[in-house]
């Protein structure tokens, strides 16, 4: 059974996809979300294992043959979270509590589903960095 956070959406159409790099006190991880009719899904992507050591998520096939990836689903989001970048002051959505998050956009554009399945998600995605 399909989780359903991953409904999929409901024309067969191109949607608008975003990379953020989420920087929160001394962690930082990839957040990935995806245009779903009304709002967004989206994923965590982070590198297991190292916690407070900032990523580097890299686009070649020699990076990623020797890092895995951990990817969580994360709850469904406003479609304002397409666009958000910058500071985001401490104890507001994204934030700690006591310190500020960042958020940095290194590729955003538009995407088509591919299967969908309980143990896989295939899209397609027509970035400016990220392509296929």
């Amino acid at each position: 059974m399909t989780p359903p956070v991953l409904d999929l959406p409901k024309e067969k159409k191109p949607y608008r996809f975003v990379i953020q790099e989420h920087i929160r006190g001394k962690s930082s991880h990839l957040d990935i979300r995806f245009e779903v009719n009304a709002n967004l899904i989206g994923f965590t992507l982070d590198d297991p294992g190292r916690v407070g050591d900032p990523l580097r998520f890299r686009n070649d096939s020699d990076y990623s043959s020797k890092h895995k990836v951990l990817a969580q689903i994360k709850a469904r989001q406003p479609k304002e979270w397409l666009t958000t970048k910058g500071i985001i002051e401490p104890g507001e959505v994204g934030a700690t509590k006591f310190l500020p998050a960042k958020f940095k956009i290194p590729d955003k554009g538009m995407y088509e589903m591919g299967a969908q399945k309980p143990f896989l998600l295939e899209v397609f995605l027509k970035g400016s960095t990220y392509k296929g």
